[in-house]
């Protein structure tokens, strides 16, 4: 291991953060994430930081895996964590590929792009303490 890197977030400190975002987009404190609720998160966060989310689709798409429309803290715990561990995956593969995730004919995949978006957006979410978003930043490729 070279010296100075992290392997991420541990599991208790991704729960954590899972659920203090969860709470921040819940803002009508139902227990479910609405599309309407993900649309006014995702404009607080453009306005707060410059940077464009995914779209509401594009978040419900991974997010929304029951197709309910509507997220509830089950499914955006698990889809977190798939999304952390894909990622990690990402960042191992971008060390074996000098840094870059593209495919073997120059492109990302669509899956990757979402991934990546999705990373942005939580990433400058504001869940969670510092020692979190450092944790969190050591496995965004967007850090």
């Amino acid at each position: 291991m070279v010296s100075g890197a992290t392997t991420g977030p541990s599991a208790a400190d991704m729960a954590q953060m899972s659920q203090k975002m969860f709470k921040a987009m819940d803002t009508n404190g139902d227990g479910q994430i609405s599309k309407a609720e993900t649309q006014a998160f995702s404009d607080k966060m453009k306005a707060r930081t410059g940077k464009q989310g995914p779209s509401v689709d594009q978040f419900f798409s991974q997010f929304d895996t029951d197709k309910s429309g509507s997220i509830s803290q089950s499914e955006f715990d698990s889809a977190n964590k798939q999304m952390m561990d894909k990622m990690k995956g990402m960042a191992m593969k971008m060390g074996a590929n000098g840094g870059s995730t593209m495919n073997a004919s120059g492109n990302t995949s669509n899956e990757d792009s979402t991934l990546l978006q999705l990373s942005a957006y939580s990433s400058t979410s504001g869940a969670g303490s510092s020692k979190e978003k450092d944790a969190q930043k050591s496995t965004s490729v967007y850090a």
